[in-house]
């Protein structure tokens, strides 16, 4: 009788994004004993097959620049030897705007449970100060009638939603902009 083994899986993959640098971290299931592996992290702009970065790390953590103002996807593989493990994938906007939401990451709970965390901009129209940000997860990546919203009140930085296990989903944080 053989044992089952599941496979290597990266779990949690979050983003922060700062000074035109995006820093990946995640965590790993599935590993036997001594095993090590490496990650091979692809960037392509969203919709591109072709890698504008393709690096290879050996921890639960990477680093690159990102300075256009667009949508990225990025996946992280886990490799050992010649296996390839369970990758995840993140999509990380860079947006222009000033006053748009930093570091904004996703992080499991549960299969069933997500939490968005993000850092709020700095608001400093005294009309607008009171005002929260909302947070949209969605199973496509356009905002529409069927995502899932909450609105924040104004000094709260994360939201939690039930979601199916195994399924894509994006999100989307829109705060108050002083326009």
């Amino acid at each position: 009788v053989f044992p089952h083994i599941e496979p290597a899986t990266v779990t949690n993959l979050k983003f922060d994004y700062a000074d035109g640098k995006v820093t990946l971290s995640w965590d790993i299931t599935g590993l036997m004993d001594e095993e090590y592996p490496d990650y091979d992290v692809t960037v392509h702009l969203q919709g591109e097959s072709d890698p504008l970065h393709a690096i290879t790390v050996q921890e639960e953590k990477a680093v690159f620049s990102l300075t256009l103002p667009r949508k990225y996807t990025v996946e992280v593989v886990p490799v050992i030897r010649t296996y390839f493990g369970r990758s995840s994938t993140v999509i990380v906007t860079i947006t222009e705007a000033k006053n748009a939401p930093r570091s904004v990451s996703a992080a499991f709970d549960s299969p069933e449970s997500v939490t968005v965390f993000f850092v709020a901009p700095l608001q400093t129209n005294p009309d607008l100060k009171e005002e929260g940000c909302e947070v949209n997860v969605c199973a496509e990546q356009k905002l529409s009638k069927k995502c899932r919203k909450k609105k924040l009140e104004h000094g709260l930085t994360s939201a939690s939603f039930k979601v199916k296990e195994s399924m894509k989903y994006f999100t989307t944080v829109k705060c108050k902009s002083e326009e």
